[in-house]
């Protein structure tokens, strides 16, 4: 019936904000002309809108739209086509991990006849961000490391299929994958003890907005740990660092030098410290690092080197990532687990 339709593209331009939430529509006959009409046919399409709770009339006024939240503002139309969406805060230049993350999203979308779209976060209200979710006509969302739960909890009250990417929180119930943090830091150990080193130092550091240590980089010491347990090490000890600047960093870095000089194999659970502790080696070539070997957990794919000494990346595969993401959209997280783990790697830095 034709006033469902008009129904269907008056709310669509609501959502997308073509009319401001709490301003008065247009007269009838404005509205008549503009969506191609009669007066019934609109009367209809209103008096939807009315049940709904989107629009209230008030008399010899006209018609209002209502603020009318979150429950509304996803309009979902009815569609096979996949029409994906990830949300990042982060800036898209920030790691080939995410571009190629995208890629793949975009790739496995474009194969099933639908859209991906990138639509970055960071600073908007939420309110905006869900319009433009509602102007793209979104079905699936994929969300990248988003840490403020309130906003996590608002794109899932959507009731959009979701699947969040890198993201920590054990509270969350929905779809989760994650780098195999555990897993990455066995994998670290166990390459430092292959290289002869039996003693080991890993290097984590503190974060001030959580008042704790970074979590990824606890998960990584756990692995570290427990991989420890089954080979010979002789000694395997943890340091939390806490300096916000390079300036403020120097301090602990040099006391954490001079504390473990004889430890030769350092495992940076983050990349926050690695370049003060490259600086402070290169200042001080009286500290002998050919015999050290070093892992960074970090998603650059720049080239990094310890006077000399090729670094040892330890990485998880955006490309990967994305296809399990699609996957579990696509059928709906069945029969999969709810927090699915991604392998980590290995990579000697050239």
């Amino acid at each position: 019936m034709k006033y469902l339709d008009i129904y269907a593209k008056i709310k669509a331009d609501i959502v997308s904000g073509t009319f401001n939430q709490e301003a008065k529509l247009p007269r009838f006959e404005d509205m008549m002309r503009l969506y191609g009409c009669s007066y019934k046919t609109l009367r209809n399409a209103i008096k939807l809108l009315k049940r709904e709770g989107i629009v209230h009339g008030i008399p010899s006024q006209g018609t209002f739209i209502k603020d009318i939240g979150k429950s509304h503002l996803y309009s979902a139309f009815s569609k096979k086509a996949p029409m994906l969406a990830m949300l990042t805060s982060l800036p898209f230049a920030y790691s080939p991990y995410y571009a190629e993350m995208y890629r793949t999203l975009v790739n496995k979308t474009t194969a099933a006849g639908g859209y991906a779209f990138l639509i970055p976060c960071g600073g908007k209200p939420v309110i905006e961000i869900i319009r433009e979710i509602n102007a793209l006509n979104v079905n699936f969302l994929v969300t990248v490391e988003f840490y403020d739960s309130s906003l996590r909890r608002d794109m899932e009250e959507l009731g959009i299929p979701i699947v969040h990417i890198d993201m920590l929180d054990t509270q969350c119930n929905k779809p989760v994958i994650n780098p195999n943090n555990m897993q990455g830091g066995a994998l670290a150990l166990r390459k430092l003890h292959m290289l002869g080193h039996r003693k080991i130092l890993f290097i984590n550091n503190y974060l001030h907005s959580i008042q704790d240590e970074d979590t990824a980089g606890t998960y990584r010491w756990m692995g570290t740990l427990e991989e420890s347990k089954k080979v010979e090490t002789q000694s395997l000890r943890k340091e939390v660092l806490r300096g916000l600047t390079d300036t403020e960093n120097s301090p602990e870095i040099r006391s954490v030098a001079g504390k473990y000089a004889d430890y030769t194999g350092i495992i940076f659970g983050t990349g926050v410290y690695f370049q003060g502790m490259k600086r402070f080696f290169h200042e001080n070539p009286f500290i002998k690092t050919l015999g050290m070997d070093f892992v960074l957990f970090s998603l650059n794919r720049n080239t990094e080197h310890v006077n000399g000494k090729p670094v040892y990346f330890c990485r998880w595969d955006g490309e990967k990532t994305g296809e399990l993401a699609f996957d579990t959209l696509i059928d709906h997280g069945t029969c999969r687990p709810r927090v699915q783990f991604l392998p980590m790697y290995l990579e000697k830095s050239f």
